[in-house]
């Protein structure tokens, strides 16, 4: 869908291709031995109104080299209405991982519902999660946003959630990121990083199982915020285990509300 430009986007159950998508718009066992590997969803719309329900990826798994993953790369619809975007074994065995999701979005209205990512894994080198990178709707409403098994064997991961986002208003319900383990060197972990909303409602933030066995931990939580109105309910960082070195953990860094 390339350049797609119509009034109104609606997704329906008889669209099938061979090649890309079939009923749902699943994508099932993306493979690649070698080299690079780029999947492009929905690239440089400018719609009114996009709706898309149940979009899956499942087993995207490449042996060498890098993978970018964008999703909805460049879009500026006036509502964008997601519903059950999940992506499923996310594995690579060696060097890059890019995961973008919604990058460079500037809806009006952004309504996320279950929006999740499961078993991403890497062995060795980099790991780069980026969620709604630069995006800044009017109004943003997330509803159980979680990741599930972030694992990575060495070097670095860098997982950020909502990097640049200046919305409006900002409510949050059940935001969850459970199983973060990394076996060697540094982890970075930073959600909400340069938030400025006018209010920020946050309800059952939860952190799961933080555990690195040597070297660096740094975990920021709503790093540089400056919200008029900030409300927290349920905020909780359970099982936070480092075996060796440093560990770094801030939440509220620099908050002026």
């Amino acid at each position: 869908f390339h350049g797609l430009r119509p009034s109104n986007f609606i997704a329906s159950t008889d669209f099938a291709s061979t090649d890309f998508a079939s009923t749902d718009f699943a994508s099932t066992d993306f493979a690649s031995t070698n080299f690079v590997s780029t999947l492009l969803l929905s690239t440089g719309f400018g719609l009114v109104t996009l709706l898309v329900s149940g979009l899956r990826v499942h087993g995207l798994r490449v042996h060498e080299f890098r993978v970018h993953f964008t999703a909805f790369h460049g879009l500026r619809p006036r509502t964008l209405l997601l519903s059950g975007l999940r992506v499923h074994g996310l594995r690579v065995h060696e060097f890059r991982v890019h995961f973008t999701a919604f990058h460079g979005l500037r809806p009006r209205t952004l309504l996320l519902s279950g929006l999740r990512v499961h078993g991403l894994r890497v062995h060795e080198f980099r790991v780069h999660f980026t969620a709604f990178h630069g995006l800044r709707p009017r109004t943003l409403l997330l509803s159980g946003l979680r990741v599930h098994g972030l694992r990575v064997h060495e070097f670095r991961v860098h997982f950020t959630a909502f990097h640049g986002l200046r919305p409006r208003t900002l409510l949050l319900s059940g935001l969850r990121v459970h199983g973060l383990r990394v076996h060697e060197f540094r982890v970075h972990f930073t959600a909400f990083h340069g938030l400025r909303p006018r209010t920020l409602l946050l309800s059952g933030l939860r952190v799961h199982g933080l555990r690195v066995h040597e070297f660096r931990v740094h975990f920021t939580a709503f790093h540089g915020l400056r919200p008029r109105t900030l409300l927290l309910s349920g905020l909780r960082v359970h099982g936070l285990r480092v075996h060796e070195f440093r560990v770094h953990f801030t939440a509220f860094h620099g908050l002026r509300p």
